[in-house]
């Protein structure tokens, strides 16, 4: 964030990790740059507000009031990929499965 990003995303799915990572941001002033979002990178979601859709029988239908629209965890795909993923083997915490999709969706 200080070498020039216009924002950075960064996904944790331990609680306790992700709420740490958001102290830390604060204390180095960058709570406005840098967003921690407490999910596995597999379950992030690209792009911008959209409205929530549910179909039923009689055809689709639009949700109103406070659940008018969803809104995804990036507002784009990412221009870099910095990947921590701690562990003693390679397959361990599901690396590859997980880089893939981050390559593809993200």
């Amino acid at each position: 964030a200080r070498s020039g990003a216009g924002s950075v995303v960064s996904c944790e799915k331990c609680e306790p990790v992700a709420a740490s990572a958001e102290e830390i941001v604060a204390l180095n002033g960058l709570s406005g740059k840098v967003r921690v979002v407490r999910k596995h990178s597999n379950d992030l979601v690209v792009g911008p507000k959209r409205p929530r859709i549910f179909v039923s029988g009689f055809g689709f239908y639009q949700l109103r009031g406070d659940e008018e629209a969803a809104e995804g965890d990036m507002q784009g795909r990412a221009d870099v990929m910095v990947s921590e993923i701690v562990d003693c083997g390679l397959l361990g915490e599901g690396m590859i499965p997980s880089l893939r999709d981050a390559r593809r969706r993200l």
